[in-house]
Formats: C-alpha cells, sequence, structure tokens
C-alpha cells in the first residue's frame, strides 16, 4: 500500500513538473489535506514562484491578477509566464468560479487543478464530495482529468498525455481557463524520509502558422476602403501596446479617422476620442447623424460606454469590419459584415503601408478635414472643456471630482485598477491622462466580487511597478479576503470611495424612481475602513475634503514601505446630485 502511494506522488510530481516545463511557474495554493500531493509537487519543485490563500474565490481573482500583469509584459514583447491554481475538493472548487468565468470572458488564461474524490466516493455521502466533472462548464476552453490509478504503463502515459495537452490549450489562443480534475486516493503523504522528484520525459510543442489575408482579401478591404469617406475606428478592452498607439496616431494625422476609445483601451492618446460618454448622450438626432459612420472598424474586447453602443446600434454603418484574430465574435452593435483574422497590430501596418498615399492627397489637397471628422472632434472639445470647466467652478466635494483629481496625480509608469459600478463609469467619463499608464478592470463579467485581489495579483507579480486600485465600499468590503494572507504587496495603493452604502442604483435610470430604492436596492451600512486596515496591516489615511485628498494622494503614492490605503469619505445625496447636474 505504501509503494502504491508512493508511486502515486510520484506520477503526480511527474504531472506537476511538465506543468512547470510548459512555463506555468507562478502557483497560488489553497491549503487543504487531499490537495497534498499537489501542494507538495509544486512548493518541491525548485523552478516555481508559490503563495498561499486560504479563501478559494480571492486565490483565484489574485492569480488572475497575475496572469493579468504576465499577459501585460507579453504585449511588451517579452516571454510569456503562465500561472497555474490548485486547490483541495469539495465547495472549494465552487468558489473559483467567479474568477473561472471572469477569466475565461477576459481571455485570461489560468491552469486550474482541482483535488477529488475517487469517483466510487462520489453521492456517498463523504465529506467534501461533489460533482467536481466539468463544473465550470463552459466558461473553461477545456476540461480534462486524470487517471485515479498509475498502476498500468498506459495510465501513466495516459496522464502525461492529458497535462501536454492541457497546457498546449492553455498556451493557445483566445486565452482562457483550462481545468484538471485530480482524483486521489488516501494515503496523501510520502513517508518523512521519502525522496520524490520528478522524472519527467516528453513536453510536447506545438508550431503554429502565422495568420495572413490573401492579397484578394486585401483587394476586397481596400476596395470598401476607398468607396467611402466616413469611417471610424473603435478599439475595446485591450492592454496597452506602444506600436499600436503610434500607427494609430499615424492614421489619425495622416487619414483622418476619428478614433474611439475607451478606457480600458489604453490609448492614452490626446489625438483620440476619450470623452464619447460625455457628449454623446445628450445630442439631438441630427448631430448624431453628422457623426455616422459610413465604415465602422472594430478591435479589442468589451466597451464600457453605453452611450456608444446605443449609438452605433440606432446609427449603424454601411459596414463593420471586425479585427478579431482567434476565437468567437462577439456582434455587440449588431452591424458585424466582415471578420478580419489578423491581430490589430498587423492589419494597421499592412493597411498604412499599402495604402494609396497619392490618391489621398490628390483628394484632399488643401489638406482640409472633412466634415465627419470635424464633427467628432468639435464634440471632444466640447465634452473636454465641460468636465474641466465644470468642476473649475465650486462645487460641493463629490466622488466624481475625486476620480478626477486621482488621474490627474497617477504616478507614472503604473497600474489602475478601477473597480465596477461607479468608479469604471466615473473614469471612462474623465478619461485616462496621456501618460505611461496601464489600465485593468474586471469587465468580463463585470462583478464586484475580486477587485481587491485582482489588483493585489498584479502588484505581486510585478513588486517594482505602482499598483494603484479605485474601488467603492460594497466592493471593498465584499472582497476584503484578498488582504487576507501573508503577501501583501508594498507597492499597492487602495483608494476606497466610501459613500456609506454604494449609489449606483441612485444614478441609473428605472432603479432611482422605484420606492423601494433604499430598502431594497441600497445597502447602507456606518462602517469606515480604518479597522479593516488594522486588521490586515495597511497604513490607513482618510480625506473628507479636497484639501485632505490631495494631501492624502502625495502620502500613499510616495510612500512604497508598506500596503496604503486612502479612504475619501463622501454624501451619497451630493454624489447623486452633481453626477446628475454634470449629466443635465
Amino acid at each position: 500500500m505504501e509503494n502504491l502511494a508512493n508511486q502515486t506522488l510520484q506520477h503526480l510530481f511527474d504531472c506537476i513538473d511538465i506543468a512547470v516545463k510548459h512555463h506555468i511557474k507562478n502557483w497560488v495554493i489553497s491549503p487543504g489535506s487531499r490537495v497534498a500531493p499537489l501542494t507538495l509537487g509544486i512548493v518541491r519543485h525548485h523552478d516555481t514562484q508559490k503563495i498561499t490563500v486560504v479563501d478559494e474565490r480571492s486565490a483565484c481573482f489574485i492569480a488572475l491578477g497575475q496572469a493579468l500583469e504576465f499577459l501585460n509584459d507579453t504585449s511588451h514583447h517579452k516571454e510569456m509566464t503562465f500561472v497555474g491554481l490548485a486547490c483541495t475538493s469539495g465547495s472549494s472548487v465552487y468558489n473559483y468560479a467567479p474568477a473561472v468565468a471572469e477569466a475565461f470572458y477576459q481571455q485570461i488564461p489560468l491552469l486550474i487543478l482541482t483535488a477529488d474524490r475517487p469517483p466510487e466516493w462520489i453521492g456517498q455521502q463523504d465529506g467534501q464530495a461533489i460533482e467536481q466533472r466539468n463544473i465550470f462548464g463552459k466558461h473553461v476552453k477545456k476540461y480534462f482529468e486524470l487517471p485515479v490509478n498509475f498502476s498500468h504503463p498506459d495510465a501513466i502515459w495516459h496522464a502525461e498525455r492529458i497535462m501536454n495537452e492541457a497546457c498546449l490549450a492553455l498556451k493557445s489562443q483566445p486565452y482562457a481557463p483550462v481545468h484538471i480534475n485530480v482524483p486521489i486516493r488516501e494515503p496523501f503523504y510520502p513517508e518523512k524520509e521519502a525522496s520524490i522528484t520528478p522524472k519527467t520525459n516528453r513536453i510536447w510543442k506545438e508550431l503554429k502558422p502565422n495568420l495572413q489575408l490573401s492579397s484578394q482579401q486585401w483587394q476586397e478591404i481596400f476596395h470598401l476602403w476607398e468607396s467611402y469617406d466616413y469611417k471610424l475606428i473603435v478599439a475595446g478592452q485591450q492592454f496597452f501596446d506602444k506600436d499600436l498607439q503610434h500607427i494609430l496616431q499615424k492614421l489619425y494625422h495622416d487619414f483622418q479617422l476619428p478614433i474611439v476609445a475607451d478606457s480600458l483601451a489604453n490609448l492614452p492618446s490626446l489625438d483620440f476620442i476619450h470623452h464619447h460618454d460625455i457628449f454623446l448622450g445628450n445630442l439631438t438626432t441630427e448631430q448624431k447623424q453628422k457623426l455616422q459612420p459610413e465604415i465602422l472598424i472594430t478591435f479589442g474586447k468589451s466597451l464600457i460606454s453605453k452611450s456608444l453602443k446605443l449609438f452605433l446600434k440606432n446609427f449603424p454603418p454601411k459596414y463593420h469590419l471586425h479585427i478579431q484574430p482567434y476565437g468567437e465574435v462577439a456582434d455587440t452593435f449588431q452591424t458585424i459584415t466582415h471578420i478580419i483574422r489578423l491581430e490589430p497590430i498587423h492589419f494597421w501596418k499592412k493597411l498604412y503601408e499599402d495604402w494609396d498615399f497619392k490618391t489621398l492627397l490628390e483628394r484632399d489637397e488643401d489638406g482640409e478635414k472633412e466634415e465627419f471628422v470635424l464633427a467628432w472632434e468639435h464634440y471632444e472639445n466640447l465634452g473636454d472643456m465641460k468636465i474641466n470647466r465644470f468642476f473649475a467652478e465650486h462645487q460641493p466635494f463629490s466622488e466624481f471630482e475625486v476620480v478626477g483629481e486621482i488621474l490627474e496625480n497617477l504616478p507614472k509608469n503604473s497600474n489602475l485598477h478601477i473597480g465596477n459600478s461607479m468608479p469604471i463609469r466615473y473614469v471612462n467619463f474623465w478619461g485616462i491622462p496621456p501618460t505611461e499608464v496601464s489600465v485593468f478592470c474586471n469587465r468580463g463579467t463585470s462583478g464586484i466580487d475580486g477587485c481587491v485581489s485582482t489588483a493585489i495579483g498584479a502588484a505581486i507579480a510585478k513588486p517594482e511597478k505602482n499598483n494603484v486600485l479605485i474601488i467603492g465600499d460594497l466592493s471593498f468590503l465584499y472582497d476584503k479576503n484578498g488582504l487576507w494572507h501573508q503577501y501583501l504587496p508594498k507597492n499597492l495603493k487602495i483608494i476606497v470611495l466610501n459613500n456609506f452604502g454604494g449609489n449606483i442604483f441612485s444614478m441609473i435610470d428605472g432603479a432611482k424612481n422605484q420606492p423601494e430604492l433604499d430598502t431594497y436596492f441600497h445597502t447602507p451600512h456606518t462602517q469606515t475602513m480604518e479597522k479593516f486596515a488594522a486588521v490586515f496591516g495597511l497604513e490607513y489615511h482618510v480625506a473628507h475634503d479636497i484639501h485632505a485628498l490631495k494631501e492624502g494622494l502625495g502620502r500613499i503614492f510616495e510612500n512604497n514601505n508598506q500596503i496604503q490605503l486612502l479612504e475619501i469619505l463622501t454624501d451619497r445625496e451630493i454624489n447623486t446630485s452633481i453626477w446628475e447636474k454634470f449629466k443635465a
């Protein structure tokens, strides 16, 4: 029996080694007994970085944050590092689900290892035994299960084959979580004197061709391009890419193309349209018709702006070209006519380099901009002036103004993490200043449940970089367990907007007019975050007005010796009135 147990542990250690050799070197482990063989395989491996987080929901979001930062680094042409997780059986596995869904819709790769009871004990009222097979359903790219018995050579070959297949699936695009369920029989621990080292033989490598379009396909695109004058580019959520921003700026300057970018598009150029949330909702039908494109070109993932989505649905283009190299395509505006399977940077470079500059110059020799471009630029300028003039006048202290002040004072070359609900909406109205700041938000499912943990994971992944989190009070309270571990990063600055109960339902149409608003939609509380800062060891600051806010921002941005928490206390009714006054 002991020999058989050691054989099982040996082969599970080998499976971990395969994952590590596939560059899955960063691990987030949640403790448990049945997961012990996987934990020991990870911890004892010489080439892994590992942390332990008790709360599995937080653990998975922390892993997601790490994976985000590694992907962000890869967009700067560095070698990709992947992230794995391991947890014990039962409800522990279910606690991964919110972050797994978020990772799936954000296209974030996570290798998920879940220990399980042997199949014969499922449904037999054994402890921590639930049906774990395919537990995440369609929110993972692929599901695998390792054999429970390694006594036959084919079972060993099967297990190693599964690990190679799973790792290749994880590393292929579009990225998504991959789940491996691991049924394990007792005993879970090697004998004290036992020394088990991996003995892996084969690591699979997959060679993939580069995506290309044929000459005929490019001719079709060029024909459409030349046939219409009013072209609009819209960028969705993506990582910052300096080369992409550079080529888009050249397209704007040379071809007079308006480029609309939400805050999460990570295109912080003064040349682009960032204040569309301010002006699109207030224009007349006639004014919107002047902004209606004939050709729409989109790339990136989801958009924040509801106003932009409604505008493009109600004033659709004749042709909509969507650039997406891999995966299923979402027809958000109900307008797609062409799907272009290329990386956006390759598409725009090719288009720019091959375009007939002479034809364009002959058509517009005087250099005057088209009415379509001028209209977009006009309303963008009005939006920028409106928000700055509005707060240049004396206004009561509100969250809206607070977010603008934070954005204005962000440290250069930092990561900005934004909580869902109102914080991301405030940020999108202000727009990101043209500085080297990468912007992140969990907009895959748009939940508030893992915003703290995600920011912590990203800060852990790159300790030399400032990470700033802007988050609402309810989001912070909901995910405060993300701080419950011994790896709190000193480079994280948490800014909590506390209006004592959340405020979004007072600010959106429909909910704010219901008599049940205060009782069943708002969640009033009397908590400040000072006691939680003390519990988790955060340096605490508080601000009640604009002067204290500026002083607090200076303190937290200058201090990199301890994780910081700055709490901004505001009045919910004032926040609502300022928001409605501005939008009117």
